[in-house]
């Protein structure tokens, strides 16, 4: 763990919260973060979106607010959904980085700490589930058919597309988040992987919820991710469009990490490692792994 601290203490981080009727979940979620923030990060600030909770959260965010000058909180008039919610909290960031955390406690608080820990190790911290059996069947189904077929159809390795990234400010703002739903972190992690940029995947550990059900899970938000998919793939692989280019200036992650990096190419016999530098503009996107101190033991087995 000690390497990530040393990566991330210079490291400022705008944490979004999004909540929707969670009031029993809201406080331990913003405690779990405080945690892992205080251990980890320069400075942060955390933003709770109060997405028009009718179940008192709203208050309980004012409450947390008037302990922590670290805390603000917006309020939404009527619930307006997780893709609106997230473009507010962008307008209201103020430090280098922005972060994505459900209010819903479902991410235990050392992965929590992982997460942050990772920034400045590579350009986006892209966070999986290195537990997947512990959440839903259903879920579970979900996620691996998404991420196969997103993996296949857009030449990829990665675990997860619809988990909490992190990225620097400004790329946050300039990436389409048009998809709506849930679905809009797959639009924008394909975006910028197509434009060059480096990504690190962190192992989190999934923990069943106080109180409530996932808002996630729907018909409805199941056809609009193979909407996404298919909007995405004509817009990126047939079109070729990029949004937000990654400039070729030779910047490499910060925090002394050139040498503790590894280029993951796979073969259909495994994963094989070899050092690589970081890539420039006109590069494939690598997906980048520290060499044991983010991921936990086993963390690279199925995707949940």
């Amino acid at each position: 763990m000690e390497t990530e601290q040393r990566g991330s203490r210079e490291s400022s981080v705008s944490i979004f919260l999004p909540a929707y009727d969670e009031v029993d979940n809201l406080e331990a979620a913003v405690a779990d973060v405080e945690w892992a923030a205080q251990q980890v990060l320069g400075d942060y600030e955390i933003l709770i979106i109060d997405d028009g909770s009718t179940d008192g959260t709203g208050l309980l965010a004012d409450r947390l607010a008037e302990k922590s000058a670290r805390i603000r909180v917006i309020h939404q008039p009527r619930n307006q959904g997780i893709a609106a919610a997230y473009v507010r909290a962008l307008d209201e960031a103020r430090l280098d980085y922005f972060s994505f955390l459900a209010a819903d406690g479902e991410i235990a608080r050392e992965s929590i700490r992982a997460i942050l820990g990772s920034v400045g190790r590579a350009d986006i911290v892209a966070p999986y589930h290195q537990n997947p059996a512990a959440r839903q069947l259903h879920r579970r189904f979900l996620t691996w058919g998404s991420t196969a077929l997103v993996n296949v159809l857009f030449w990829q390795r990665m675990h997860y597309y619809q988990g909490p990234c992190i990225y620097p400010l400004a790329l946050a703002r300039a990436l389409p988040k048009t998809a709506g739903g849930f679905y809009f972190l797959t639009q924008m992690l394909l975006h910028a992987l197509h434009a060059g940029y480096t990504c690190v995947e962190v192992g989190l550990t999934h923990v069943d919820r106080t109180a409530g059900h996932s808002k996630a899970v729907s018909a409805k938000n199941i056809l609009k991710a193979l909407q996404t998919i298919a909007q995405a793939w004509w817009t990126i692989r047939l079109t070729g469009s990029s949004v937000a280019r990654r400039p070729n200036d030779g910047v490499e992650p910060t925090g002394g990490a050139r040498d503790r990096w590894w280029w993951i190419r796979r073969s259909g016999s495994g994963t094989e490692a070899a050092d690589s530098g970081l890539p420039g503009a006109g590069d494939r996107p690598l997906s980048l792994r520290h060499g044991g101190a983010v991921e936990a033991p086993g963390s690279r087995a199925g995707k949940g």
